[in-house]
């Protein structure tokens, strides 16, 4: 499963029509009020909406989607946030989108070309293999490991010739970089790969994913440049405190802000939340995955959806290692390189004219006749101070179990977010059903 969660500001971008959808405020408190309007959120108020509670939505940015994020620039449409549907079949979000007025274009991630020196048959056959093991590894392990770990134990068992080593390094790293947006020392090789999937295959969308936030936010009530700072609970009243002073009454509170915020502790609780759950916001972790859109004049490049760049000075570096061709998935001449945990770090540090200048050597190294891009656009959720990182996974020495302690009610306060998704973490579907989930005890509770 590919996960792509990514977000930009920059200037020159135009805010999406999402972003600027008036919306009603309630004339009296509301029975609930829903911090954060990502998709998590907006799900939970519809839901709670269409079942006749009154609902405040209050959102710290000035627009509204969260991870979701739609900008044009110059004309054209980039999703700096969620690209991919993961699963379209039973996936109430490819459903909104394509209902109003987005398409989803199938995307074959085998569809790939590569360039290195050994044999790609082998290579395939033999990262299969690594895969097999690292699934019968989890039956096995006493303690858990990192996925790093879990590799150089392969590749010593297996004896890999030295070449073949850096180049099935590379592949593995890559893919699990741009999947778990961190390094492999970092990734739990006992809880590896261990979330559902929906069927369907993977699907771009086209025209626009704030087509499913606009769907959702119609007739919502939401406060947008509203930061919570402070949410405290008395008898049967929740008071949640903005950043400005004011407060609001409702007799619950749906919190939806990312892991990362919480992490940060951004949002003061009263009383404080319970051991476990202070203990599970501080156990799993934020991934950092980082988008660059490199956009040409006119495209050099091969047709296959997917372009590998293998390293050949003798190590297994992932940066700018792999491309996915925009022309074959929307025929525009677009590049796009996803880089996760470090690289993604490193990156969004860098000037521009210094991304442009590795872009071009890169791709001149494989193609003579390659052009420099005319622009790039790039992301850095992990610098956003409402997001403060792309999505969430598990760490070394972390139980699965986390998810399920994040998305516990503590009283009348209820919690959502693809970090509560044991399910589907790091998925639009999963925010989304979690935001259901949280309006169902909502409502359960209120009985």
């Amino acid at each position: 499963m590919l996960r792509i969660l990514v977000s930009l500001l920059l200037g020159g971008c135009s805010l999406s029509p999402s972003s600027m959808i008036p919306t009603p405020m309630p004339e009296k408190n509301p029975q609930v009020i829903i911090v954060g309007a990502g998709i998590s959120g907006l799900s939970a108020a519809k839901y709670l909406h269409d079942a006749g509670v009154e609902v405040l939505v209050l959102e710290a940015k000035e627009t509204i989607g969260g991870r979701i994020e739609t900008k044009t620039v110059n004309g054209e449409i980039f999703e700096m946030g969620a690209s991919w549907i993961h699963g379209n079949k039973k996936n109430p979000v490819a459903d909104h989108i394509q209902k109003n007025g987005g398409n989803l274009v199938f995307t074959d991630f085998e569809d790939s070309i590569a360039y290195h020196q050994t044999n790609e048959a082998n290579e395939e056959r033999k990262i299969e293999d690594f895969y097999e093991y690292m699934e019968d590894q989890k039956e096995n392990l006493s303690k858990d490991i990192s996925l790093q770990e879990s590799f150089q134990q392969w590749i010593q068992q297996s004896k890999i010739p030295s070449k073949e080593k850096n180049d099935l390094a590379y592949r593995i790293s890559i893919d699990n970089e741009t999947d778990y947006g961190t390094n492999l020392k970092n990734i739990s090789s006992l809880y590896w790969n261990e979330e559902e999937e929906l069927s369907g295959g993977d699907h771009l969308v086209l025209g626009g994913y704030n087509t499913v936030i606009e769907y959702l936010a119609k007739d919502i009530p939401i406060q947008r440049s509203t930061p919570v700072v402070r949410i405290s609970q008395s008898h049967d009243m929740v008071e949640v405190q903005d950043i400005h002073g004011k407060k609001y009454t409702a007799q619950q509170a749906i919190v939806t802000v990312p892991l990362g915020v919480l992490q940060k502790g951004s949002i003061v609780f009263e009383p404080p939340l319970s051991n476990a759950k202070t203990k599970a916001i501080q156990d799993l972790q934020m991934a950092n995955l980082h988008k660059t859109y490199i956009i040409f004049e006119k495209k050099f490049w091969d047709d296959e959806t997917i372009i590998d760049i293998y390293p050949n000075d003798g190590n297994s570096t992932t940066k700018w290692g792999e491309f996915f061709n925009l022309d074959a998935l929307a025929q525009k001449p677009i590049l796009l390189a996803l880089h996760g945990g470090e690289n993604a770090t490193l990156i969004q540090n860098q000037s521009k004219e210094s991304l442009q200048k590795e872009i071009f050597e890169k791709l001149k190294s494989i193609y003579p006749n390659a052009t420099a891009p005319i622009d790039i656009i790039t992301s850095s959720w992990e610098t956003d101070p409402y997001t403060m990182g792309s999505y969430s996974y598990l760490p070394v020495g972390v139980s699965h179990s986390v998810y399920d302690i994040l998305a516990k009610p503590e009283n009348n306060i209820f919690f959502a977010g693809e970090h509560t998704s044991q399910e589907y973490p790091s998925t639009t579907h999963g925010a989304y059903f979690s935001g259901v989930r949280a309006a169902k005890e909502v409502l359960s509770k209120s009985k």
